[in-house]
């Protein structure tokens, strides 16, 4: 009996070693908006999974629809509200840095955009001093962003569950700062002074970051400043629900115009690295996954069409 056992063991330990996780697109790619003369992009799922949230060309205006492309409203038509937005952790909000000029002087600000009332709040009034992108606290009680190289915070008067204490992260061109609380933030020691890091973002447990490295590849790291990994070319990456995977692009250009571009999905630690579209008339951009880890929204490019796919990773 004992060798039977030892035998089943020995059988089954090489197929669990070696197992894959094979995500494949089910069916083809469904059209939700743009395309008719509408150039549409960088979609973003919210973190309830009832809306997706995206931007015009040049990261111009803040759009929002519903999952199947209805109730196309226009939350703001702002230069810059459209570059890298987020949602907050309750889905009730999204934070965005616009900007206006007057004359010659550029002015900058942090507003909020209300999905229950389309209202917008003005966080950080119209300045000119720069401000960095912002960000929430993993349970929704702070609002937080860079003002001329200051940390400032702002309380929400609301909160939601999170998963004990999550880290903070914030990104300032030659670095990544990382702490429990904003009083208490360091860089990561990662890289050098002279790289430059791009679309940073964090597990949904808050535990590792994903970045890149202008001119460089695709990245992740603990927030502890351990781990490392180099995950090769690869950009704008999202992370899969369970903070397993990414979802990213990889694309070609002759330095006017994007020549090819697909979508990919890799594990964090590199392996079960997978391409998920493979087409010649269509350049697939900027993917997002959905909050149940069923589909993945995308946005193409010269089109400027919002698709969404259905995954399965049986």
């Amino acid at each position: 009996m004992l060798k039977k056992v030892i035998l089943i063991l020995v059988v089954l330990f090489p197929l669990t070693l070696f197992a894959q996780t094979n995500f494949r697109a089910i069916g083809q790619p469904e059209k939700l908006a743009g395309g008719d003369g509408n150039y549409f992009m960088q979609p973003v799922w919210s973190p309830d999974g009832s809306k997706i949230a995206f931007t015009e060309s040049n990261y111009k205006g803040l759009w929002l629809m519903n999952l199947d492309g209805s109730e196309l409203i226009q939350m703001s038509d702002e230069i810059g509200a459209g570059f890298d937005f987020v949602w907050s952790p309750d889905s009730r909000e999204i934070l965005s840095r616009v900007y206006k000029y007057e004359g010659a002087v550029r002015l900058n600000a942090i507003k909020s955009f209300s999905i229950e009332n389309e209202n917008e709040t003005n966080i950080s009034g119209y300045i000119r001093e720069k401000l960095g992108l912002p960000r929430w606290t993993a349970d929704n009680s702070q609002i937080y962003y860079l003002k001329d190289k200051k940390l400032e915070t702002i309380e929400t008067g609301r909160t939601v569950k999170s998963a004990g204490q999550t880290p903070l992260v914030y990104q300032n061109n030659s670095k990544i700062y990382s702490g429990l609380h904003t009083s208490v933030m360091r860089p990561l020691s990662i890289g050098n002074k002279n790289e430059i890091y791009l679309n940073v973002r964090v597990s949904p447990d808050g535990q590792k970051v994903a970045y890149e490295v202008m001119g460089g590849n695709l990245f992740t790291m603990n927030v502890d400043d351990t781990g490392v990994t180099d995950l090769g070319v690869g950009f704008n990456a999202r992370w899969s629900p369970d903070g397993q995977y990414l979802v990213y692009m990889i694309n070609t250009d002759d330095g006017h115009e994007f020549l090819s571009s697909d979508l990919y999905i890799v594990r964090v630690d590199g392996k079960d690295r997978i391409k998920l579209t493979d087409t010649k008339d269509r350049l697939e951009m900027n993917p997002c996954w959905s909050a149940d880890g069923k589909k993945i929204v995308f946005n193409t490019y010269k089109e400027g069409a919002i698709y969404v796919m259905t995954i399965s990773d049986q």
